[in-house]
């Protein structure tokens, strides 16, 4: 109750009135009896309304005498109601800032971070305004849609790396076996005559040790020869990409990713062991780059159509709810 308001009027009580007197006799006409009528069915009914008004009067007491307090969702309820435009001007905003920062990530990953904290904050406060009724479950589904691109992108990133990963392992084992078969090539003539002295019975002792020397200078400059070429696939660089594929790629380490990926695997054509290992790379880095487009189209399309398109804000408002569910 409003402790300012003027006080209530008093109560109406109806007396009855004998129009005709007390010492009446005679029979009343047809008027008069349904005007007598009508005024009794009217005091019954302002007694009924008078009582009705004393319960709940009572009830409301009760209520105010007890000190009732406004629970959390009671003041989130009230906050959400009297500040659901401002919010919903911040939370425009902020998604601007969002999608900008997205962007600028792809470049500068530690802008990551922030993009996914506001992200977060914007979706809650769309799901609270939403439950509310003061916001569209429409834009509760986009931001739905956004985060689950965003695990969906952050999965194949790993599985990415993953797969270069496996590559460069069977590229490191491809190129030491290379290594070592070349050496071999190589030394093929010296290692069949030192051989050949060794099978000899007529050779003699400095022969033998020579013939073994020989021998094992090749065997360990094969496998330097192996160990280094290994090390140099391991340790080399990532390849470099282009600003376009960075961007197409949805981040500039996934892009520098697909195209390590692609020059350890055309480095050693024919390897089974390295195809196997980049069989998917084709696969990811393009449902990567699906996602990306996909989640990126959607964010700038809503943002460009809920600022020049009436028609779409309505749709929009359309999808919001009667009664909020927090009041």
């Amino acid at each position: 109750r409003d402790p300012n308001a003027p006080p209530l009027p008093p109560n109406f009580r109806y007396e009855f009135f004998d129009m005709l007197g007390t010492d009446q006799t005679q029979a009343l006409d047809p008027a008069t009896e349904d005007l007598l009528a009508a005024r009794k069915e009217l005091a019954t009914i302002l007694a009924a309304a008078a009582e009705r008004d004393r319960y709940w009067g009572h009830k409301i007491g009760d209520a105010i005498d007890d000190k009732l307090a406004d629970g959390f969702w009671d003041h989130v309820h009230s906050f959400v109601e009297h500040h659901a435009e401002q919010l919903e001007h911040l939370t425009n905003q902020l998604g601007l800032l969002t999608s900008g920062l997205g962007l600028a990530a792809i470049w500068f990953p530690p802008l990551l971070l922030p993009t996914l904290v506001l992200a977060g904050g914007i979706a809650a406060t769309h799901t609270l305004m939403a439950a509310e009724g003061e916001g569209s479950w429409f834009d509760v589904g986009l931001d739905v849609a956004a985060m689950a691109s965003f695990g969906a992108g952050r999965a194949l990133s790993k599985g990415l790396e993953g797969i270069v990963d496996a590559t460069r392992g069977a590229a490191a084992r491809a190129a030491e076996r290379e290594a070592v078969e070349s050496v071999q090539l190589e030394s093929a003539a010296t290692r069949e005559a030192a051989e050949r002295i060794i099978v000899d019975p007529a050779s003699s002792d400095l022969e033998l040790r020579t013939a073994r020397s020989e021998l094992f200078e090749i065997d360990g400059y094969a496998r330097q020869a192996g160990e280094a070429a290994a090390r140099d696939v391991l340790e080399a660089p990532e390849a470099a990409a282009s600003r376009v594929h960075e961007f197409f790629a949805g981040a500039k380490d996934d892009a520098h990713l697909v195209n390590t990926g692609k020059r350890l695997a055309s480095g050693h054509v024919g390897d089974p062991a390295v195809e196997y290992a980049a069989r998917n790379l084709r696969k990811v880095t393009w449902a990567g780059r699906g996602v990306f487009a996909a989640a990126t189209t959607i964010d700038l399309g809503d943002k460009g159509a809920n600022q020049w398109s009436a028609s779409y804000r309505g749709f929009k408002d359309s999808s919001k709810i009667a009664v909020g569910w927090l009041g």
